[in-house]
C-alpha cells in the first residue's frame, strides 16, 4: 500500500521512467507466452507513444529500439523508432531507420498489404530527406532505384515537392502515377502538391483520379470543394461519359442497291452504262 501510494506522488515523467524500466526488466522474462508477447508490445508502445508525445524522445527511442533488435522485421517499429530519433535531432539516424522500415516492409504478410502505413513512412522520410540532404546524394541514390518501384518514385517525388524543386517533383509524380494506375495515393499527393503551387486545372485532374479511386478520402474531397469542384456522383461517373459512343463489335452488315440507269446512254459503246452501285446500312 505504502508503495502505490508513494508511486502516485510522483510526477508524470518519472512514471514513465519507472515504466520504461519495468518494461525493461519484464523483457527478459523467458516464460512469457505468445498472447502475453502481445499485449506487453502493446503496453511498450504505449509507454513510448507518451513518452514521444510528452517530449521525451530519448526515453521513448530506447523503448523502440529494443523493439527493433526483438523483432528486426517489425517495421512499425523502424517507423517508430525513427520518428523518436528525428524528435532527438539525430536526422541521419532516423532517415536510417525509416528506410529500413521500407525494405523489411515486403517480408512479412501484413508489410506487404499495409498501404496506408507504407505512405506513413514514406511521407515521414521524404520530410527527413528534403530537409537534411543538403547535397542531394541520398536522394539521389533512391532515384536511381525508383525504376519501376512506385513506392520509392513516389518518395522522391514528394522529396523534391517538399524541398522546392517543381519541375523535378512534377516529372516524378508523372513517373509514378504512370506506374500504378490504380493507387489512390499517387494522384492524391500529386493534387494536393498542385493545388498547393497554383496549378487548379491540373490539380483537379489528379484530385479527380483520386476521388474516382477513393471516394471516402476527405482531404481529397475538401481539395475538390477549395477548387470549386463538388465531390460525388457527377465525378464518379465521369468515366462513363468519356466512352465512345460507337458500339464496339462487327460494324452492321452493308447491303447494295442499284441506283437508277445513269441518265443518256455512252455514245461510245452504245449501251447504257450503270451506274455505280450506292451503299446503303441496315
Amino acid at each position: 500500500m505504502a508503495d502505490q501510494t508513494h508511486l502516485a506522488s510522483l510526477p508524470a515523467r518519472a512514471l514513465m521512467r519507472v515504466a520504461l524500466f519495468a518494461a525493461a526488466s519484464l523483457a527478459g522474462v523467458p516464460m512469457l507466452g505468445c498472447a502475453d508477447t502481445v499485449t506487453f508490445s502493446r503496453s511498450e508502445n504505449a509507454v513510448a507513444g507518451t513518452l514521444l508525445s510528452e517530449g521525451e524522445a530519448d526515453e521513448a527511442a530506447i523503448i523502440y529500439a529494443n523493439q527493433v533488435r526483438r523483432s528486426p522485421k517489425d517495421y512499425r517499429a523502424h517507423y517508430n523508432l525513427g520518428r523518436a530519433q528525428a524528435a532527438t535531432g539525430r536526422t541521419e539516424e532516423a532517415i536510417r531507420s525509416f528506410r529500413t522500415a521500407l525494405e523489411v516492409m515486403p517480408l512479412t504478410h501484413s508489410g506487404q498489404n499495409d498501404d496506408q502505413f507504407r505512405f506513413f513512412i514514406v511521407d515521414e522520410l521524404s520530410s527527413a530527406l528534403a530537409e537534411h540532404d543538403s547535397d542531394g546524394a541520398q536522394l539521389t541514390a533512391i532515384e536511381g532505384r525508383s525504376s519501376g518501384d512506385k513506392t520509392l518514385k513516389l518518395l522522391v517525388a514528394m522529396t523534391y515537392a517538399k524541398g522546392g524543386d517543381p519541375d523535378n517533383a512534377i516529372r516524378t509524380f508523372n513517373e509514378a502515377v504512370l506506374l500504378d494506375r490504380d493507387d489512390p495515393q499517387i494522384p492524391k499527393q500529386f493534387g494536393l502538391y498542385l493545388e498547393s503551387i497554383a496549378q487548379a486545372d491540373y490539380a483537379q485532374q489528379q484530385l479527380r483520379r483520386a476521388y474516382r479511386l477513393n471516394s471516402q478520402d476527405e482531404e481529397v474531397a475538401a481539395a475538390l470543394r477549395r477548387l470549386g469542384i463538388i465531390p460525388g456522383p457527377a465525378i464518379l461517373s465521369a468515366t462513363q461519359l468519356s466512352k465512345p459512343t460507337v458500339p464496339l463489335g462487327p460494324l452492321p452488315e452493308v447491303k447494295w442497291e442499284k441506283q437508277a440507269q445513269q441518265q443518256g446512254a455512252d455514245a461510245g459503246e452504245g449501251t447504257a452504262q450503270q451506274a455505280p452501285p450506292r451503299k446503303t446500312l441496315n
